[in-house]
């Protein structure tokens, strides 16, 4: 972490890691991130695409720089590479090349699989202070993913020996913010999402759409716990995003970005 001039800082991270099989993916002993950037994942490639991978290998590598200006602005920008590679075998059948009386026609095998996936991903945030009690800003997350999925020991000249599949994602996020000195506080955004595939075959078509969401609730003093109500996704715009790429969810402590309409009830304390 440095800072070079008034206001200003830089930090950054690079790091290693490993991943474990089955259970080993959930016990952690080395911090989860370094200098604000994450380190440690299950799997950085989305389960819903490939299912559990095992033995991972991760090198990530981060780089960040926030300014505070005098005119109470708030500025910072996150850049983010992810690398996984992953070597294992998947389960094949191979047919018996003569046939042969009272055996199967077929017998279980395995063959070697290679996966590669990178993730780039690009976060600036801007923050403006109106007053005391008043706070406009806005998020943008563009994120690109690439998956090449690879059997060495299959010929080459068959089309699914080798396969590459890509996804850039942008979340853009407009808010406002309220907070009254006697804990009483309020949020409203607009968030776009938009999103485009590209060497998928057959074609896979992207999306693109907005959500807006209101929050209100009141803040326990010396910020002991909170009490939360509001409304998510209010015109139910549903969608249709490929889970090749992450995202963030607008709102951060709700875990998935609605496809309806959504009453969101929080209590939370904290000791």
């Amino acid at each position: 972490m440095v800072t070079p001039f008034t206001g200003a800082m830089f930090n950054g991270a690079f790091t290693r890691s490993t991943g474990g099989t089955s259970f080993d993916e959930s016990v952690l002993l080395e911090p989860t991130e370094i200098d604000g950037f994450p380190q440690v994942f299950r799997t950085a490639i989305s389960e819903s695409v490939l299912g559990s991978v095992s033995a991972p290998k991760f090198e990530t590598e981060g780089l960040g720089f926030q300014q505070k200006f005098g005119t109470k602005t708030y500025f910072s920008i996150n850049l983010t590479n992810i690398n996984e590679d992953v070597r294992q075998e998947q389960g094949l059948f191979n047919e018996v090349p003569k046939v042969i009386f009272g055996h199967p026609p077929f017998y279980p095998a395995s063959t070697r699989e290679n996966l590669s996936y990178q993730e780039r991903t690009m976060l600036v945030t801007l923050n403006q202070l109106v007053s005391q009690e008043w706070c406009l800003g806005l998020r943008e997350r563009l994120t690109e993913s690439v998956l090449h999925m690879s059997f060495p020991d299959v010929p080459s000249n068959v089309p699914s020996s080798s396969q590459r599949q890509e996804a850039i994602f942008n979340q853009l996020q407009f808010y406002a913010i309220y907070s009254h000195p006697s804990g009483f506080f309020a949020r409203a955004e607009a968030v776009w999402f938009n999103q485009g595939n590209y060497d998928y075959s057959p074609t896979l078509p992207g999306d693109d759409f907005w959500q807006y969401n209101l929050l209100a609730g009141y803040r326990f003093r010396k910020n002991f716990g909170e009490i939360s109500l509001g409304v998510l996704n209010l015109t139910g715009q549903d969608y249709r995003i490929n889970p090749l790429n992450s995202y963030y969810t607008p709102i951060d402590f709700y875990n998935t970005i609605p496809r309806q309409r959504t009453l969101l009830v929080q209590v939370k304390f904290n000791f």
